[in-house]
């Protein structure tokens, strides 16, 4: 039997959407089944001919159209991958430049209805694809975000008495961290004890209000060195500042599974994504200061949420079990 050549069309092979939603997982399917990836910028009539299936993460240009439509010119099988909701960006998101304008989002809608399949990270994600223009793809399933097999051995317990805060992201989350600003420094400034690292983004308007020896930023970093940073960190709590709007309720809980690798108990929006075995909660501002501070003065309950979360994400969220569902598009295409 020779192998399913599976062509691939990755827009940054090094970043962390990447690591969950490209090469990350389609490396691990390499390992574990009869498949080579084949990875190219650009592909046309006779380049498809080396591949029996085709993948595209987060295609929004006229040359990811055109890409598109030479598959279904030579009915080469295509599967796209989204992990945002990428018609719900606005201006105050940098990603707004590049996905958000009328041209990218009517290429986008059109790429979506070439595919023969849509995956996507979230039942929400999925529900809102679904109402863009009617209903733009019948074919849209999800596929969770799950842990890497080769970064659980940087797995850390919940550690009793340890008051460390760790929030992570880039700047698209600016807005989600100012909108939080105020109950972060009333908790900080209430909590000499309690450190905090911004890791990726810098939230100056938080780190320039906080003591020195209790705030630090840490530059972003390659996801590997990040991982194996945020575990030797081994943060007590992972603080996930969300306000509400429909990017954001789209969006997927990696926060929530990283967080819990690194041994903390993850303080997520109540929203149906987020609501997670062990995961703590909150509704507003002043629910998610109650959360950091009854996180920090209760070693128990912190210690029993993530322990829930822990033994929910090695049953259900470890790649090389969700990769499952990967395999099964592949098989569909090439049966």
């Amino acid at each position: 039997m020779r192998p399913i050549n599976l062509l691939c069309h990755i827009p940054n092979a090094k970043d962390a959407t990447s690591l969950y939603r490209g090469l990350g997982p389609l490396a691990e399917l390499r390992r574990r089944n009869f498949l080579q990836i084949l990875i190219a910028d650009d592909f046309d009539e006779t380049s498809l001919d080396v591949g029996d299936v085709v993948f595209m993460q987060r295609p929004y240009t006229e040359k990811h159209l055109m890409m598109a439509k030479h598959c279904k010119a030579e009915k080469k099988p295509l599967w796209i991958d989204y992990d945002d909701f990428l018609f719900g960006l606005t201006p105050d998101n940098p990603a707004f430049e590049f996905y958000g304008r009328g041209a990218n989002q009517s290429v986008i809608s059109q790429i979506v209805q070439i595919a023969d399949v849509v995956t996507v990270t979230t039942t929400q994600l999925k529900d809102c694809l679904k109402t863009v223009d009617g209903s733009l793809n019948p074919n849209i399933r999800v596929i969770p975000n799950a842990l890497p097999d080769k970064y659980l051995h940087l797995a850390r317990p919940y550690q009793p008495g340890r008051r460390h805060v760790l929030w992570r992201g880039s700047a698209s989350h600016e807005r989600d961290v100012m909108e939080f600003t105020r109950p972060i420094l009333q908790f900080a400034g209430s909590r000499s004890d309690v450190s905090l690292s911004f890791m990726g983004y810098n939230p100056w308007f938080l780190t320039n209000e906080l003591p020195k020896n209790q705030a630090v930023h840490i530059p972003s970093m390659t996801p590997g060195d990040y991982f194996r940073a945020a575990s030797e960190i081994n943060p007590s709590i992972m603080m996930v500042p969300l306000h509400k709007s429909l990017f954001n309720l789209c969006k997927s809980n990696i926060a929530w599974l990283e967080g819990t690798l690194f041994g903390a108990v993850s303080l997520v929006p109540k929203w149906p994504e987020w609501s997670q075995p062990g995961a703590a909660t909150y509704e507003s501002p002043a629910g998610f200061l109650e959360g950091l501070v009854e996180l920090t003065k209760n070693d128990d309950l912190a210690r029993s949420c993530h322990e829930k979360s822990w033994a929910f994400i090695q049953e259900n969220l470890v790649l090389s079990k969700v990769n499952q569902m990967r395999m099964e598009i592949i098989q569909e295409f090439v049966a």
